[in-house]
């Protein structure tokens, strides 16, 4: 299955790729490489306030005391310490599950 689904994605960028070298120069593709990279920014911006929101806050729209704590803790010690992004994603989940923090 794994190689059904990522078979033919890497068939079309290699045959992609061979032709973009080509096209790269041309003044339209670079305008539409602007635009494209505007867009998907646009949609991480999207999903990551989503994400913020839905968990942070409950459905009655009060805050998760918590949870809004252990985002300021990790705020601060990631702009102070500046560790790489995978340690705060594992303390997080270490947290999760010893706080038993709900979803």
């Amino acid at each position: 299955m794994f190689k059904c689904i990522f078979t033919p994605a890497f068939i079309i960028i290699i045959i992609i790729s061979k032709y973009l070298d080509h096209f790269s120069n041309k003044w339209y593709v670079k305008d539409a490489m602007y635009g494209i990279k505007s867009v998907v920014l646009s949609l991480i911006i999207f999903a990551v306030s989503k994400i913020f929101i839905l968990s942070l806050f409950r459905v009655d729209n009060s805050l998760r005391i918590v949870e809004f704590v252990i985002y300021l803790i990790f705020v601060i010690l990631y702009k102070k310490i500046k560790i790489h992004p995978l340690f705060f994603i594992a303390a997080g989940a270490i947290l999760g599950l010893v706080l038993k923090l709900p979803t």
